[in-house]
C-alpha cells in the first residue's frame, strides 16, 4: 500500500491523502446536523438528570434511577413526588425535538429506559400487592393529577416506539405484577390501569 501510494505523481499523491485525512476527520467528528444539535442540547440540560454527572462524584447514578428506586421502595404519594414532578419536566424537554428528529432521539437509551420505568412502575403502584377485585379499585392510592402524568407517558413513547413498542411493554409488565400467574391477559388489562380511559382526565 505504502509503495503503491509513493508511486503515484505528486498532485495524485496529495488529492489522495487530503481526502483520506477529510475522511478521518468526517468519522471522528461527524457534521452537526439539526438533529444532532437537538439532541445534544438536551443531553447538556439532563446532565445530572437522565445522565450521569462527571463533576458530582458523590452521587454514582443519575438522579432519575434514585428517584425511581425510592418511589418503589416507600410507594407513597410523598416518595413518588419527586419522580412524578421530574418527569413531567422531562417530558417538557422531548418538546424541543422536532418531530424529524424522532427517530434518532428515541435511540437514546437514557429515554427509553427513563419512560419505559416509570411509565411500568406507575402500573405496578395502581395494581398494588393483590389483583384489584374491580374495575374502580385500579388506581391505588394515585390521584388524577398522577393518572394524567400516566397518560402523557403513554402518549410518548406511542409517539417514540409505536403501538408494538408500548403492548410489549405492557406484556412485560403485566407479568411482574402480583397475582397475575394464572389469569388471562385480557384480564389483567382490564384491571390495570392500562385500560383507564385518558380522555377522562386533565390534560398536563
Amino acid at each position: 500500500m505504502v509503495q503503491w501510494l509513493l508511486s503515484l505523481p505528486k498532485n495524485i499523491f496529495v488529492i489522495v491523502v487530503l481526502g483520506v485525512a477529510i475522511l478521518f476527520i468526517v468519522v471522528q467528528d461527524p457534521p452537526h446536523t439539526i438533529c444532532r444539535t437537538q439532541i445534544n442540547n438536551f443531553k447538556s440540560q439532563q446532565t445530572g438528570i437522565l445522565y450521569k454527572d462527571p463533576k458530582i462524584k458523590t452521587r454514582v447514578k443519575p438522579l432519575i434511577n434514585v428517584l425511581i428506586e425510592n418511589c418503589k421502595k416507600y410507594n407513597t404519594p410523598g416518595s413518588c413526588y419527586g419522580l412524578f414532578s421530574r418527569t413531567k419536566k422531562l417530558i417538557k424537554g422531548f418538546k424541543v425535538v422536532s418531530r424529524d428528529c424522532r427517530e434518532s432521539f428515541a435511540n437514546l437509551g437514557a429515554v427509553k429506559k427513563a419512560l419505559f420505568g416509570v411509565y411500568g412502575l406507575i402500573i405496578r403502584i395502581a395494581w398494588g400487592d393483590t389483583p384489584p377485585v374491580a374495575h374502580q379499585d385500579k388506581l391505588n392510592w394515585l390521584s388524577d393529577i398522577d393518572v394524567s402524568l400516566f397518560c402523557l407517558i403513554k402518549e410518548e413513547i406511542l409517539f417514540y416506539y409505536g403501538r408494538v413498542g408500548l403492548l410489549n411493554l405492557e406484556k412485560k409488565v403485566f407479568k411482574q405484577l402480583p397475582g397475575t400467574k394464572s389469569m388471562k391477559e385480557s384480564r389483567i388489562r382490564e384491571l390495570s390501569l392500562t385500560s383507564e380511559n385518558c380522555s377522562l382526565y386533565p390534560v398536563l
